[in-house]
């Protein structure tokens, strides 16, 4: 919201450059098993949708907060080489 024209092409093309993942049925169940096994540390949605895709779609998860993820087995984080 509130962009210039050229933030919204470069935003875009910044976008691109990454995979896209569906929100499917396994990706729901995922979450909302994650959300009631972790709910005691009341983890934010955004947070449990991130860990829920990257769960079941194996990929690296790049974050500047890794403690938002730290108590959730099976999570890969990206380490840059």
């Amino acid at each position: 919201a509130g962009m210039k024209k050229g933030e919204v092409r470069n935003t875009r093309q910044t976008l691109n450059k990454f995979d896209v993942y569906a929100l499917d049925n396994e990706v729901s169940e995922r979450f909302l098993s994650l959300m009631l096994e972790h709910y005691q540390k009341r983890p934010g949605l955004p947070d449990m949708l991130i860990a829920a895709t990257v769960l079941v779609y194996p990929a690296e998860l790049f974050t500047l907060n890794s403690k938002d993820f730290d108590y959730i087995k099976g999570i890969q984080l990206y380490r840059p080489k």
